[in-house]
Formats: C-alpha cells, sequence, structure tokens
C-alpha cells in the first residue's frame, strides 16, 4: 500500500505597485485579471506537494499551477479554491 501524497494550499497576494496596468495570468487554466495601479490579486491554490512557478515579463506576471494542483482568482473573503477548477494533468 502506497502512503497518501502530502498536499498543501495557501493563498498568493499579489500587489501592482507599477505606474501602468499589469496582466496576471494564471496558467495552464488561461485566466486573466488586469491590475490597475495600487490594486491587488489573490489566488488561492492547493494541491499534492509542489509549488508555485513565478515569471515577470514587462506588463506581465505569470503564475503556473503544478502537476495536480488546482488554483483560482478569489475574492477578498474567498480562502480556498474552487473544486470544479480542473487539475493541472499528470504527464503520461
Amino acid at each position: 500500500m502506497n502512503a497518501p501524497e502530502s498536499s498543501q494550499g495557501g493563498v498568493l497576494s499579489i500587489r501592482n505597485n507599477q505606474t501602468g496596468a499589469v496582466q496576471v495570468w494564471l496558467e495552464p487554466w488561461g485566466d486573466l485579471r488586469e491590475l490597475v495601479p495600487g490594486a491587488t490579486a489573490r489566488i488561492a491554490y492547493k494541491g499534492p506537494k509542489g509549488e508555485m512557478e513565478v515569471v515577470m515579463e514587462p506588463g506581465k506576471l505569470l503564475v503556473f499551477g503544478w502537476v495536480g494542483s488546482a488554483a483560482e482568482f478569489v475574492g477578498p473573503t474567498d480562502t480556498e479554491p474552487d473544486e470544479r477548477v480542473p487539475r493541472v494533468p499528470r504527464v503520461p
């Protein structure tokens, strides 16, 4: 019998301190939010042991989930991702 994989979850807060708008992409789901200066986006995530990857590019921020994870943008009172959000598929 295999031991169950450990799981993790949390909320990543992203604040735009730039003078212009910044696109925040949540991948691989293709979900996009545009943050005006001073705005904050929150991403709730959970899944098996793994880590988010964040890549900064001019005018945008790419946030990548890991295999088996679920993540979504959440409002100020939400703390858990919606179970209906598809998980990142495993590589065959």
